[in-house]
């Protein structure tokens, strides 16, 4: 950091404007730095890497990133596993996207937990990050879970608790450098660490801002692209599963489409899903969740384009006197093929309704 601010004689502004050391730089927006210290975007963004580096010591390759190849946090359920692929994948991005009350945070949370399974049970043994941006932690259900797991797991529920790390990040600015700057310093000492749960990305970009950076969506895709390529690079530098939460929004048909769509309310590019028959004795028709399927992820193609695997979560018509249902299905992946299953949400998470067929006969 100190050549940097040398090469640059940018010691004077770093005095006019009380920045003394490192911690207090990464205190700034790195917006609000570049201002201060009249220096360029990719200047800021080598310098607070620069700062990250000499406030937490430099980075190290692990030892036991070999072995950690080929690893997968578990769902715990084993249907499930066999349908993403025994579990989410360490090294690479994986989203989970659907409508409100589908299952996501759940799924969310429950890999926070299941990421801490012994080593002695054939589990990963680490601890979990969770960055979300929409309201308060879900302590309760966090600790139904745990108490679940600590169970399962012979481990105390407030140690289990106390392995997840959260990080609260209000506004769009704060999410891009919690993410740009604080989670790697985060990563570098927490060495357990090997599942990131960002809840969620589609929130962050969705409608952010003042109305003249709404219109400049240029530099909001440009964001994006970059969040992509650093999550990626986290990923795989540190070993870690990062499992991202984007919502849907409803796809607009016009006249001409829907003359030539039989189905209404489902787009031509959505048409696939009807091949599909969910997993199980009951052999439950995807038709009553393609309402929910029908909806579009909100960030489109400039951030697909750094996904492995899209896990798509739907619900049937919330209707009076009728149980909601679930499905969990992968949307498109470079692992697996497209396949789903019905789940249920209870006290012990999400499961397949083939586990849960399975267990009561």
């Amino acid at each position: 950091m100190e050549r940097l601010i040398q090469q640059w004689n940018i010691q004077d502004a770093l005095e006019k404007n009380n920045i003394e050391d490192a911690q207090t730089l990464l205190s700034l927006l790195p917006l609000d730095a570049s201002r201060m210290l009249r220096i360029t975007p990719t200047q800021t963004n080598e310098l607070y890497n620069a700062a990250s580096h000499e406030l937490y010591c430099a980075k190290q390759q692990y030892t036991n990133m070999l072995s950690l190849q080929d690893s997968y946090v578990t769902t715990q359920d084993p249907h499930i596993d066999d349908i993403v692929g025994k579990g989410i994948p360490i090294g690479s991005i994986t989203e989970v996207v659907g409508e409100s009350s589908s299952g996501k945070t759940q799924l969310c949370l429950q890999l926070c937990f299941t990421v801490q399974q012994p080593i002695h049970l054939g589990g990963l043994g680490s601890e979990a990050v969770y960055i979300h941006n929409e309201g308060k932690f879900s302590s309760n259900r966090c600790h139904q879970l745990a108490t679940w797991f600590g169970k399962q797991y012979n481990l105390l529920p407030s140690k289990m608790t106390e392995a997840i790390h959260t990080m609260y990040v209000p506004t769009t600015e704060a999410f891009f450098r919690s993410i740009a700057y604080q989670l790697p310093v985060l990563l570098e000492r927490q060495k357990k660490i090997r599942l990131v749960v960002i809840d969620s990305l589609g929130s962050a970009y969705r409608g952010c801002g003042t109305e003249q950076q709404r219109m400049d969506q240029f530099d909001t895709l440009q964001e994006i692209c970059e969040l992509g390529w650093r999550l990626k690079k986290l990923a795989h530098e540190y070993q870690i599963a990062i499992v991202v939460v984007n919502q849907v929004s409803d796809i607009i048909i016009d006249d001409r489409e829907r003359k030539q769509n039989s189905d209404g309310y489902l787009p031509s590019s959505m048409k696939d899903w009807l091949d599909i028959t969910l997993e199980g004795d009951h052999m439950t028709r995807i038709g009553m969740f393609i309402q929910s399927l029908a909806k579009k992820p909100i960030l489109g193609m400039t951030w697909s384009n750094s996904v492995t695997t899209r896990i798509r979560m739907a619900r049937s018509l919330m209707m009076d006197g009728q149980p909601t249902r679930r499905a969990l299905l992968v949307e498109f992946s470079s692992l697996v093929p497209r396949r789903g299953c019905e789940i249920t949400i209870d006290e012990r998470g999400i499961r397949s309704k083939i586990e849960l067929d399975h267990l009561e006969q």
